[in-house]
C-alpha cells in the first residue's frame, strides 16, 4: 500500500530536474533545434540537483554537434518557483489524485473481493478447526453449562415468583442480571470460539460487574435493590445531555425538548429521595456501603471476590488504549514480537475460566434469593461445571505450553 506515495517521493525528488529539462530544451528552441522525446531523455541524465544545487554534467551532442547549454541565476530562480507553486498545489493536486486513484482502486477491490473473501473463509474455517483440535473441550464444556445456566434462570424466577412473597424488587433485578450474564457468557464463547482472547477478556470485564453487582444486591435486600433500579434515570439525563450536546455534529435529530425535559423530572425525581451522592455512578450502593462516593472495588470487597481485581485490570487493558494492552496480548505466545491483527490460538485460558466462574456466581445471586431443593441442585451442577471447566482450560494452556516448548505449537 506504499507504491503510490513512494512514487509520489521519487516523482518529487525527481521535478526539479525536469524543470530544468523544461528550460533547456526551450533554449535549444530558440537557436532552432527542437528536441525529441529520446533526446530530452539524454538532456536528463546531464542535469544533477546536489545540495539544493542545479548543474549540467556535460554538454549535449546532437548528431555529432557539441550543443552548449547552461543554468544561469535566472533559470535557477525560475526553477525554485516551479518547485515553491508546485509545493502550494500539492495539497490540492494530492487530494484530486488521491480521489481518483482510491476510486479505481475501490472499483478493483470489490471485483476482486468475491474470490478474497472465498480464500479468507477457507483460511478461518482451518484456523477454527486447528482451535477447535486444542481448545473443544473445554469451549464444549463452558457451552454446556452456559446451556445448563440459562435452564436455570427461566426456572428459579418462576419459583421466586412464587414463593418469593416480598422479594420483587430483587427478583426483578436479579432475574435481568442473571439474564444479562447468560448474553455476555454466550459473547465470551463466540469470541473464544473464534480464537480472540483478549476481546472475550474484555467481555468477561462486563460480566464480572454484572456477578458483583448481583451478589451485593441480594445480599443488601429490597431497598438496595429500588436503589439500583432508580439509579437508571440518572443515567438516562446523562445520557440525553450528551447527546443533546452532539446531536447535531452526529448529524442525528436533535432530542425534543420536552423529551428532554421528561429525562430532567425523572432524575430529579429520583434523586430527590435519596442522599446527594446517589448521582454518583455507583450512588445507588452509597447507603448499604455507608459511604458517599462508592465505586466497583469497594462493592468487590464487600461480597469477597477483590480477590480477583488483578484479573478485572487485565481485562481493562483490552478496554482501554493505553501502552501496555498495546504491547500486551493475551492471544500471543510468550516472547512472540507479532503484531495481532486479528485471531489466535493462544490466551483462552484466563477468558474461558473466568467466565465460568462469574456465571456461576451470577448464578448463586439468583438461586439463594429464595433458596430450593431445584435451586441448591441447579447451583451444584453448575459449580461442578465450573470447576471442570477450569481444569479443562488449564490443561490445553499447559499443553500449549508444552508445544510452545518444543516447537510445534501454532499462534
Amino acid at each position: 500500500m506504499t507504491a503510490l506515495q513512494d512514487e509520489l517521493e521519487r516523482a518529487m525528488e525527481d521535478a526539479p530536474r525536469v524543470a530544468a529539462v523544461q528550460i533547456l530544451a526551450k533554449q535549444c528552441e530558440e537557436t532552432g533545434v527542437k528536441l525529441s522525446a529520446e533526446q530530452r531523455e539524454e538532456l536528463y541524465e546531464h542535469v544533477r540537483v546536489d545540495d539544493d544545487a542545479i548543474y549540467l554534467t556535460g554538454p549535449l551532442i546532437l548528431d555529432g554537434q557539441r550543443i552548449e547549454l547552461s543554468l544561469d541565476e535566472d533559470d535557477v530562480a525560475a526553477i525554485e518557483a516551479c518547485m515553491g507553486a508546485l509545493g502550494d498545489k500539492m495539497p490540492r493536486l494530492l487530494k484530486r489524485i488521491g480521489d481518483r486513484l482510491g476510486e479505481d482502486l475501490l472499483h478493483k477491490l470489490r471485483d476482486a473481493w468475491p474470490e478474497q473473501s472465498r480464500m479468507l473463509d477457507q483460511d478461518r474455517h482451518d484456523f477454527t478447526r486447528r482451535l477447535d483440535e486444542r481448545w473443544g473441550k473445554p469451549l464444549f464444556m463452558l457451552r454446556m453449562m452456559l446451556a445448563v445456566s440459562k435452564e436455570f434462570g427461566e426456572m428459579t424466577s418462576s419459583a421466586i415468583a412464587v414463593q418469593g412473597e416480598g422479594e420483587a424488587l430483587r427478583r426483578n433485578v436479579l432475574t435481568r442480571l442473571h439474564a444479562r450474564s447468560c448474553q455476555v457468557c454466550d459473547e465470551i464463547a463466540c469470541l473464544l470460539t473464534n480464537g480472540f482472547a483478549d476481546g472475550a477478556m474484555a467481555r468477561w470485564r462486563t460480566l464480572h460487574e454484572i456477578s458483583v453487582v448481583a451478589l451485593f444486591i441480594l445480599e443488601r435486600g429490597e431497598a438496595t435493590a429500588q436503589r439500583y433500579l432508580d439509579h437508571r434515570h440518572i443515567e438516562t439525563y446523562q445520557a440525553a445531555r450528551s447527546y443533546r450536546e452532539y446531536s447535531n455534529r452526529l448529524g442525528y435529530v436533535p432530542m425534543a425538548d420536552e423529551d428532554f425535559e421528561a429525562a430532567k423530572r425523572a432524575r430529579d425525581k429520583a434523586a430527590a429521595n435519596y442522599e446527594r451522592s446517589f448521582t454518583t455512578r455507583y450512588g445507588w450502593a452509597a447507603a448499604a456501603l455507608d459511604m458517599k462516593k462508592p465505586n466497583l472495588l469497594n462493592i468487590e470487597k464487600s461480597v469477597g471476590v477483590d480477590h480477583l481485581r488483578p484479573y478485572y485490570k487485565l481485562a481493562c487493558l483490552n478496554v482501554h488504549a493505553g501502552s501496555k494492552g498495546s504491547v500486551d496480548r493475551l492471544g500471543l505466545l510468550s516472547g512472540s514480537d507479532t503484531l495481532l491483527a486479528g485471531p489466535s490460538n493462544a490466551g483462552l485460558s484466563n477468558p474461558g475460566q473466568n467466565a465460568a466462574i462469574s456465571l456461576y456466581r451470577s448464578s448463586v445471586a439468583l438461586g439463594l434469593l429464595v433458596p430450593t431443593l431445584d435451586s441448591l441442585v441447579g447451583l451444584h451442577v453448575l459449580s461442578e461445571l465450573a470447576n471442570d471447566i477450569c481444569q479443562a482450560f488449564h490443561a490445553a494452556s499447559e499443553q500449549l505450553k508444552e508445544d510452545a516448548a518444543s516447537g510445534t505449537a501454532e499462534e
